[in-house]
């Protein structure tokens, strides 16, 4: 059928006769001329609240994120997360997270009702019956502001000073045993319904064995006021890298008092009170067995219980202590009171989670056993859109920790391999984002460090590369409207690529940026320097 286009004084008949299509895929040679401004891949991950359906993406579990309408989600086995902000609304974009696993049993709070907590939970007082005052009313499971949680209520005037536990792991934790430097991450999100907070502070964190069959808190430093905003309070912890090594210092007095023996001196590197286990203080009036270290003051005194006055203590002598290995088997929330503290406040906390790792990730699903999430991957082939001698590609994403163990891929087109590639990556435990290329066998050809970002804010940046192997090209990147930062290439692997891969880089998942990229758009050319600070801003 021909159509007729023009305007009232001139009209042209076009027919398919006289339509020329190009071949897509030389598109350098009979479309040079298009208007090279657009992209020829845009991904809008955050506007268009979508996965483009040519992106494979695998991630061989389930996994949880935040709706559009703030509700806490399950994503099934291989289906990727478009992820909100729950207290805002705002989309994050496509959320790219590297495996972790959930050693809390029951996180997810399961099996509870208006008169019994959720399984493997447990509190240090009686659903109902007054303690020093305060009673403790169970409320049963509820959703509150997307997140399943458990309603606690207390109320009464405290008649004594104490504390009102909540473990939401109550001893069957399989965080156990960890190697010495472990870093872990425990989590749990709490919410105030109604009435305001009482007491001094709320503290959340590890509960562990400490010596013997004692339960103590290993380490309380995180406190804040509940507010009705649904809010993740979050605990990082590093295990003592002496554990289970036998130390050794001088002490220049020891004086027994009141059944507590107080040692001065220099080099105590307790790593804890109650995590120090006293082996022999040795000299006159050697004392063998395990003391527990009860205060200790700095690196220059400590002191430990002894029943009975051990005489006189030759002064110098040694001590000689030991960090036993270390163990996390209770999670829990602990409310402190004093004398006087009036109550009626209703709260909601749900969703515990224990993970080994310098941050925390999404919330992993527990009801009975630990449960692991898997590493996100997503892929898309190059295709007609690609230019094998010169690209442009700007991304927009965020992340909120610059923890990473690895190198955090951003997005790089590679060969399936680490060999031939370019990308956007952040180096190891930083926020400087880098854009770079490698060939033949993952050798650096050229690469330019963009800067630096903000942690839990988006970020714009723009980079552009050109070349052959053996071929002289150019490399420059921008960050958020800076002056772009330049190189040269020497041998840009273009020609040899065959994917994209998004948030993430060839090498493996432990790669992965996690964090979310809001929008990725490739162009089929190298752009000034100018268009990149521009396109950046």
């Amino acid at each position: 059928m021909p159509i007729t286009v023009g305007n009232s004084t001139t009209n042209t008949t076009i027919t398919n006769s006289t339509v020329t299509v190009p071949n897509p895929q030389s598109w350098q040679v009979t479309n040079a001329g298009r208007n090279l401004s657009r992209p020829t891949l845009l991904l809008p991950f955050a506007e268009s609240l979508n996965v483009d359906p040519r992106i494979t993406f695998i991630r061989a579990s389930s996994a949880t994120y935040f709706n559009q309408a703030g509700v806490m989600t399950t994503a099934s086995t291989n289906v990727p997360r478009i992820d909100f902000n729950p207290v805002t609304g705002v989309c994050n974009g496509f959320l790219i997270e590297e495996s972790r696993t959930n050693y809390v049993r029951n996180g997810y709070g399961s099996g509870g009702s208006s008169s019994a907590l959720p399984t493997y939970w447990s509190t240090n007082v009686s659903n109902g019956v007054p303690r020093n005052g305060l009673t403790v009313t169970f409320g049963g499971t509820v959703v509150n502001q997307g997140v399943q949680c458990y309603r606690f209520t207390i109320s009464g005037t405290a008649t004594a000073n104490g504390t009102f536990i909540i473990y939401y792991e109550n001893g069957g934790s399989t965080l156990a045993g960890m190697a010495s430097g472990t870093t872990f991450q425990q989590s749990i999100y709490m919410a105030l319904v109604s009435g305001s907070t009482f007491g001094s502070v709320v503290h959340w964190g590890p509960i562990k064995d400490s010596i013997g069959s004692t339960v103590q808190d290993n380490q309380l430093n995180f406190a804040a006021s509940l507010t009705t905003t649904m809010t993740r309070m979050v605990e990082s912890q590093t295990t003592p890298t002496s554990a289970n090594s036998n130390l050794t210092a001088t002490i220049t007095s020891a004086t027994w008092s009141g059944g507590v023996v107080t040692c001065t001196g220099t080099g105590f590197t307790f790593d804890n009170v109650g995590n120090g286990r006293i082996v022999q203080i040795s000299g006159s009036g050697t004392i063998d067995g395990n003391r527990t270290v009860t205060s200790l003051t700095g690196s220059t005194q400590f002191t430990f219980a002894l029943a009975s006055d051990p005489g006189a203590i030759t002064v110098p002598c040694t001590v000689t202590w030991n960090i036993p290995s270390f163990s996390c088997p209770y999670a829990a929330v602990l409310f402190y009171y004093n004398t006087g503290n009036t109550a009626n406040i209703t709260f909601d906390m749900g969703c515990g989670q224990q993970e080994i790792g310098a941050f925390p990730t999404s919330f992993i699903t527990t009801t009975g056993v630990s449960a692991t999430r898997s590493a996100d991957l997503a892929t898309i082939p190059l295709g007609s859109w690609y230019n094998t001698t010169a690209s442009t590609v700007l991304v927009e994403a965020q992340k909120n920790t610059s923890a990473d163990s690895g190198y955090g891929g951003v997005v790089e087109l590679n060969d399936g391999s680490v060999n031939n590639r370019f990308q956007f990556y952040v180096s190891i435990n930083t926020t400087t984002l880098r854009f770079g290329d490698n060939y033949t066998s993952n050798l650096l050809d050229a690469q330019v460090p963009a800067g630096s970002y903000s942690l839990a804010t988006p970020y714009k940046a723009a980079g552009a590369i050109s070349g052959a192997i053996a071929t002289s090209g150019t490399i420059a990147a921008s960050l958020n409207g800076a002056t772009a930062v330049t190189g040269t290439t020497g041998n840009f692997p273009g020609a040899r690529l065959t994917q994209m891969q998004i948030g993430g880089i060839s090498g493996g998942t432990a790669y992965n940026m996690n964090g979310w990229i809001q929008r990725i758009a490739y162009y089929p050319v190298a752009f000034s320097n100018t268009q990149l600070q521009a396109m950046s801003s």
